[in-house]
């Protein structure tokens, strides 16, 4: 699986990678007068060697829903226990950008008629 890591190389640390260490001697460059450096590497990651914690905390970072998301949930979810599914698609296309497959509709629709 291929994942976007953020890298930051701090040039003066002192646990820095050995090439970083030899780069700065070849370059003739003081590593105290460099700023970090920063970029997005795309990297190989096989699931197995991740841990469980890391997973879910980059999960958690990605997908975090703050109060004001968890506002238009609960508005959309009881749009939907009060069968007007159609209110409820649009607040999740509004707020969330989910435009809704005509399936999901569907069986939302059918979900809320079992209902009254």
């Amino acid at each position: 699986m291929i994942v976007n890591q953020e890298v930051t190389i701090d040039f003066s640390a002192d646990d820095n990678d050995t090439r970083i260490v030899e780069w700065l001697k070849e370059n003739r460059l003081e590593a105290t007068g460099l700023s970090d450096l920063a970029f997005t590497a795309k990297v190989d990651v096989v699931i197995g060697d991740l841990d469980e914690d890391d997973i879910v905390a980059a999960y958690d970072k990605l997908n975090k829903l703050d109060d004001s998301d968890m506002y238009h949930v609960e508005q959309a979810y009881r749009r939907m226990a009060e069968g007007d599914v159609a209110d409820a698609m649009d607040i999740l296309f509004r707020q969330f950008n989910l435009a809704p497959p005509q399936h999901e509709q569907r069986v939302a629709e059918l979900l809320s008629r079992g209902r009254g």
